[in-house]
């Protein structure tokens, strides 16, 4: 990459910045808390060194293949059936290396060649081992080093939390690659993708692939037909690739790298800002459609605009009502919580747990020889030892599937609230002929942390006062039957207190991811009511300036492209 493109600055970014900051100060003058997420997220992205090159598509469509072909290793997983649960960034690397980055901010260092345990849905299915982006750095890819390859779940297939993965990461998209498979070319669904991705960065490209099903006649009808429907649906023109990892077409991925690539890394800051003004750019319309609201709420009469009001919003206790959906979802999976941990204990752990420890104890009984106490005391000790260390193991490697209830409840308010906003846009939009744009923001959900585990006493200790009248040559079998006994009492009861810890911890998430959920909700009506409800001429005085200048920016950025 040309040293000079890495330091330019050029006058965009300066324009850029400018639209931001009266987005930004626009939102929070009129406390429009649902655009704040957003806001956040593009002072995040500001920060970015690298160009994220992401694939995106529907499943199946060869986007891991594609990659493996480029980087020149099978790294990604790859088969005929929905194969990546997780989205996974490559770029270049001094040392060869591999991490994945937890859902709950920790990162976990492993072998480039166990990657497919993290990312593959087959070896983590529903990502039950909380994995939320996994990063491989190599040397060899030092020809495309400010990059950053990534690959997508695929899109549409029955695993839901595949296409919710990808679709979440999108925002920090700066080339959007959108693959398309030949035998099935580019479809309303792809089209909706590309729209999608528009939000976030002008920079798209289709990659069609599997071209080696084709022969030369079909290749050039299907490409024209493709070609034909981009042109003819976005006013942009999207640059078309071919691709086939199969042998022989190596010219294909030559092209691409050279004329995509390549192009980009040449004119990395230009790209790179294209991208975050794409992104400020949706900022600063949503803000406008939300003043324009409030414009037109202030200069209608105060006579009508409770009945507007209502007519967007509903009635007081259809919301409540709405909200109080997410409370039951909430409420139901919690619910199911300690039945859920209970069943992954009994079926994964109960049964080994009592062989090892069966087993080991075995191994101890000849070495306990002395009074009762004595042994009594021996066996406490080993058995507290051992619980512990063993149920300490169990619930580290468990905390993923015990929090699962926790991440159906995340994905289930996420989309009742997109339910929402979409409801609100189409009445927005009917009533005022203002379209309501808001972009879907994460909710930051944190798995909670495995429970500290103790084992209390194993016996009464009321045995002390006889022991020593106790014949241990008489009753030490008797005694040690007592020890098996015990065992498996112990295993039980501890397991028990283990699911109550962890059902305690998920439950208290849900609850927090809830009140998260329902903050969300009260921050967009509350946002929308008070546009709505703007009372007086002086409001409307107010808003007018701040929305010329925000259609400025919007009609600058028109005339600039």
């Amino acid at each position: 990459m040309n040293e000079a493109n890495t330091s330019e600055s050029g006058p965009a970014v300066a324009s850029e910045l400018a639209g931001f900051q009266l987005a930004a100060d626009v939102t929070e003058r009129f406390e429009l808390a649902d655009l704040e997420p957003l806001v956040r997220a593009i002072r995040t992205q500001g920060e970015k060194r690298e160009l994220s090159l992401a694939v995106f598509g529907r499943f199946n469509t060869g986007k891991s293949s594609f990659l493996n072909r480029v980087i020149g290793r099978a790294l990604l997983p790859v088969g005929a059936v929905p194969v990546t649960s997780v989205v996974t960034e490559i770029s270049y690397g001094g040392a060869e290396r591999a991490e994945a980055v937890m859902l709950d901010g920790r990162v976990r260092a492993i072998p480039l060649h166990a990657i497919g345990s993290h990312i593959a849905e087959g070896e983590n299915p529903r990502n039950e081992k909380g994995v939320d982006v996994v990063r491989v750095f190599l040397p060899s890819l030092e020809r495309f080093r400010g990059l950053r390859l990534v690959d997508t779940p695929g899109l549409e297939s029955l695993f839901r939390h595949n296409t919710d993965a990808s679709l979440a990461w999108s925002p920090n998209v700066d080339l959007a690659l959108v693959a398309v498979g030949a035998d099935s070319p580019l479809t309303e669904q792809d089209r909706e993708l590309i729209e999608r991705l528009a939000q976030f960065t002008p920079n798209i490209a289709v990659l069609l692939t599997k071209v080696d099903m084709l022969d030369s006649d079909d290749r050039r009808e299907v490409l024209d037909y493709v070609d034909g429907r981009l042109r003819s649906e976005f006013a942009t023109p999207i640059p078309l690739f071919c691709f086939s990892a199969r042998s022989g077409f190596e010219e294909l991925q030559a092209r691409f790298e050279r004329d995509h690539v390549q192009a980009a890394l040449a004119a990395f800051q230009s790209r790179r800002a294209a991208a975050l003004e794409r992104k400020v750019e949706t900022l600063v319309r949503e803000a406008s459609d939300y003043l324009r609201l409030a414009l037109k709420s202030a200069e209608t009469a105060d006579a009508e605009r409770e009945d507007l009001r209502e007519r967007v919003l509903g009635s007081a206790q259809a919301l409540a009502d709405r909200k109080l959906q997410l409370r039951l979802i909430a409420r139901h999976s919690a619910g199911g919580t300690r039945a859920w941990v209970e069943q992954h204990l009994e079926s994964a752990a109960r049964k080994p747990l009592e062989k090892r420890l069966e087993a080991g104890l075995e191994e101890e009984l000849p070495r306990w020889r002395g009074s009762l106490g004595k042994e009594l005391e021996a066996f406490e000790r080993w058995l507290r030892a051992k619980l512990a260390g063993e149920l300490t193991v169990l619930s580290a490697a468990g905390q993923n599937q015990f929090c699962q209830p926790l991440r159906d409840v995340e994905r289930q308010c996420r989309a009742n609230l997109q339910s929402f906003r979409d409801e609100l846009s189409e009445k927005v939009e009917r009533l005022f002929g203002v379209p309501l744009r808001t972009t879907e923001s994460e909710m930051e959900v944190r798995p909670p942390e495995s429970p500290d585990v103790s084992v209390g006493k194993i016996f009464d200790r009321n045995w002390e006062l006889i022991s020593w009248v106790i014949p241990m040559a008489i009753f030490r079998g008797v005694v040690h039957t007592r020890f098996r006994e015990k065992t498996a009492a112990e295993i039980q009861k501890n397991l028990s207190r283990l699911t109550t810890q962890w059902e305690e911890r998920v439950t208290g998430a849900i609850e927090s991811t809830a009140k998260q959920a329902g903050q969300r909700f009260d921050d967009l009506t509350r946002t929308v009511e008070r546009l709505l409800l703007s009372e007086d001429r002086e409001r409307a005085a107010e808003i007018r300036p701040l929305l010329e200048q925000l259609e400025a920016v919007l009609a600058g950025r028109e005339g600039q492209a």
